[in-house]
């Protein structure tokens, strides 16, 4: 009974302790809004006379003080209690008031002398007047550790920075309840200490090893998935792995024969079959033999012209962008006209016969071609005797008509 009667007095002091920090804040607030007001309006007083540049200077610099201060009295109530939409109005009310002021201010008394500019060239950053950025906070994993340490690093970097607000700046950039935090936490936020808690999450979350394995199994994982993934989703994801693995010296001059048939085999079976048909029409037209990092970035680049063909197909067919696909009213027609030279070869040789397996069906449709590697499929052509552009007899590749439609 007795530690119930004592947790009641813990609780009613508490009670009482907060009332009274509100009233307080409360009271504070009301004397600086007030006082804002009346240097808001002495502004604009100023603001209608003529020679007024000094005063103006001086005043801005009272209202900007007091804006801050009033600022920090809101968050602090905030803080302690759920404000009503009335109270928050009033707090947002006060806020576009001041940047009224401010704009005000900046357009008509904040430009820089043009002579001085001329003269002094050089300008520190603390002299430019930006727009405050905000820290994105991470759930620090080794998967997100490019994206967090891209962020970080130049605040690391920059020795105009005290340590000690380095320490602070590192706090903010980790979501509270993760592990990163937790040890970030673990030490004492002081200068000895800020290379140390570095050097900590390097070790845990950045190593290079670590993470070239994280990128090379996301893109594995692609391999699996490559059946339920858009194409456009399918491009970007590579692309992003391959820019990461990029980042951390996995360059493709020193790794494109290990990463080239990882990302081949990301690709769906139809998307594989018109990279090999295009590379083939490539390479015979090039007459030359590509590198194994040339035709990984003929790879990207092929699938990229897939993309931005689809997204274009995709905004033809609706119509005016109101989500309508529009029908089709023509009647389809044959793009390959042949010539009476390949008239005659197909009559000869029997129309339609795949030159892979001399079956009756066209020869990009073959399935036997998914098993043959790209030596032997030209050497298949080139012994039927056929165009290696669009895999029909009786012309050579630089006669070609048409190509594939990929």
């Amino acid at each position: 009974m007795t530690e119930k009667t004592e947790q009641v007095e813990t609780e009613a002091k508490l009670k009482a302790k907060q009332a009274k920090l509100e009233t307080k804040l409360r009271n504070e607030r009301t004397n600086l809004r007030r006082l804002f007001t009346v240097s808001a309006n002495i502004f604009d007083e100023i603001h209608r006379k003529v020679d007024i540049e000094k005063d103006i200077h001086v005043q801005y610099n009272k209202i900007n003080e007091k804006a801050e201060r009033l600022s920090k009295v809101d968050e602090e109530i905030k803080d302690l209690i759920d404000l009503t939409d009335e109270e928050y109005d009033t707090v947002e009310s006060y806020r576009d008031r001041f940047t009224e002021i401010r704009v005000i201010y900046e357009k008509y008394y904040n430009q820089q002398n043009e002579t001085s500019s001329v003269v002094s060239n050089k300008c520190t950053p603390d002299n430019l007047q930006l727009p405050k950025l905000s820290l994105k906070e991470y759930d620090l994993m080794p998967r997100s550790w490019v994206a967090f340490w891209g962020q970080f690093c130049r605040i690391d970097e920059d020795e105009s920075i005290r340590v000690e607000d380095k320490f602070q700046y590192l706090l903010s950039s980790l979501k509270s309840n993760t592990k990163a935090r937790d040890i970030v936490e673990s030490y004492p936020p002081s200068k000895e200490n800020y290379s140390k808690v570095i050097e900590h999450l390097k070790s845990r979350f950045g190593r290079k090893d670590l993470l070239i394995e994280v990128y090379i199994r996301d893109l594995l994982a692609l391999v699996n998935s490559k059946t339920n993934i858009k194409l456009s989703d399918l491009y970007d994801k590579l692309g992003s792995y391959l820019r990461a693995l990029e980042t951390l010296g996995v360059t493709t001059s020193n790794y494109a024969t290990m990463l080239y048939p990882v990302v081949e085999s990301c690709l769906p079976v139809e998307i594989l079959k018109a990279w090999d048909r295009h590379r083939l029409n490539r390479e015979v037209k090039e007459d030359s033999i590509l590198t194994t990092e040339k035709v990984l970035e003929n790879l990207m680049s092929f699938l990229r012209h897939e993309v931005e063909g689809e997204e274009h197909r995709v905004l033809a067919e609706t119509a005016f962008g109101n989500g309508i696909k529009r029908k089709d009213t023509h009647k389809p027609v044959h793009k390959d006209e042949p010539t009476a030279a390949t008239l005659i070869a197909n009559s000869s040789a029997g129309e339609n016969n795949c030159v892979f397996c001399d079956r009756s069906h066209p020869s990009q449709e073959c399935r036997k071609i998914s098993n043959m590697n790209y030596d032997d499929r030209k050497k298949q052509v080139m012994l039927k005797r056929c165009c290696l552009v669009c895999l029909k007899p009786g012309h050579m590749a630089k006669n070609a008509i048409a190509t594939l439609d990929v």
